[in-house]
């Protein structure tokens, strides 16, 4: 392709895909649903006749979602041939032609859009949100008894925070709360500051600005391992955190870690395998797994650890409804055990309906909804 047509075709898949400011930052600041949108660019670039997408919604904000459909739809009518692997397929009924729904590694059935609707119920029990609702009434009969307030006393409290990867303050003067006994959710646009937020909440980031406390303790000065000591972490991303090479093993570092007494760590690692039903995967290599087993895989890890603190980063990305209520079933007993849980999602039904309280960032500002 010559340099003049590379250059149109850059600034064309810039402004696509909204990456114009972004253009000059190192790709580690942005943010997953930034770097969705970058890795979606970059497989469109030499106009591919064909299109293999998996999970392309799964990081993506409301509003970028519709302009990505829209996209696909105007690809298709040029006749790129585009194929979608989905836990939900309502967001993609603008879009398909026809549809295939696998079960246990097999085309279970295919045909038209229409003959699908036919069998909505049919999908549902196998875990498919065919039309938006399934996931919601999923994690309805599993969401945490609602509170007017939580414990008196805070988990972790950000006192006029600010934080920045360069020039300019990513999260600008940031000041809440999170108390024992409640799930916060925390929601916006891709690249507010989100998942920047959730690290400075657990203690892997130290503000620029202003005062971070966990448990009563503030984090400046601390190590990473003193400062964390008190929550657990789940990235966005698990392959950021899965390294062992058997299940049962990953699970249990994170108490080996902590320098928790062996026995206990049996007890535990078996204990949450169980709990989050992924025990027969317990010597299987996490990187032979699906994406959504090695999320298990990482949850169980976290959990293992019984912090009073939890941050999520989008826990729910990526899984069918039956997978989402089963983990919205777990999260409701934590609470009603006084854990507190700070998760940050993309998906709005599901905040509004099991979080106690809800933040929404926008630009670098929290506020509450």
């Amino acid at each position: 392709m010559a340099r003049k047509k590379r250059r149109f075709r850059l600034q064309q898949l810039a402004s696509l895909f909204q990456l114009g400011p972004l253009m000059s930052r190192p790709v580690h600041t942005l943010s997953g649903g930034e770097r969705q949108r970058l890795t979606l660019a970059a497989a469109m670039a030499l106009d591919p006749p064909i299109l293999l997408l998996d999970e392309p919604l799964a990081q993506m904000d409301s509003d970028f979602t519709a302009k990505f459909i829209s996209l696909l739809k105007e690809l298709a009518s040029k006749g790129t041939c585009i194929l979608i692997a989905a836990a939900s397929s309502h967001l993609y009924a603008a879009l398909e032609t026809r549809c295939f729904l696998m079960v246990k590694g097999e085309i279970y059935w295919q045909g038209s859009r229409q003959d699908f609707q036919k069998r909505w119920e049919e999908a549902k029990s196998l875990g498919i949100d065919v039309d938006g609702s399934s996931f919601l009434k999923n994690c309805l009969g599993k969401s945490p008894e609602r509170k007017e307030k939580g414990s008196p006393l805070p988990v972790m409290t950000m006192n006029n925070v600010f934080y920045s990867y360069g020039q300019g303050f990513l999260l600008d003067n940031i000041s809440l709360s999170i108390r024992a006994g409640e799930i916060v959710a925390l929601t916006g646009p891709n690249g507010s500051g989100k998942s920047t937020l959730l690290k400075l909440a657990a203690g892997i980031l130290q503000p620029k600005k202003g005062e971070v406390c966990i448990l009563g303790k503030c984090i400046k000065g601390l190590s990473i391992a003193q400062a964390t000591a008190g929550s657990g972490f789940l990235f966005q991303n698990p392959d950021h955190q899965i390294f062992q090479d058997k299940v049962i093993k990953e699970v249990a570092w994170g108490l080996k870690m902590r320098k928790i007494n062996p026995s206990l760590i049996a007890a535990r690692v078996e204990k949450w395998l169980k709990r989050l039903q992924i025990e027969y995967l317990a010597e299987e290599h996490p990187y032979s797994l699906t994406k959504t087993d090695r999320q298990w895989v990482a949850l169980a890890g976290v959990l293992a650890q019984e912090q009073p603190l939890l941050l999520l980063d989008e826990p729910t990305h990526g899984m069918d409804c039956v997978s989402a209520g089963r983990f919205m079933e777990v999260m409701a007993e934590l609470v009603a055990a006084n854990t507190a849980v700070f998760m940050v999602t993309h998906h709005r039904e599901l905040a509004e309906h099991c979080a106690h309280r809800i933040f929404y960032m926008e630009k670098g500002r929290c506020l509450v909804k």
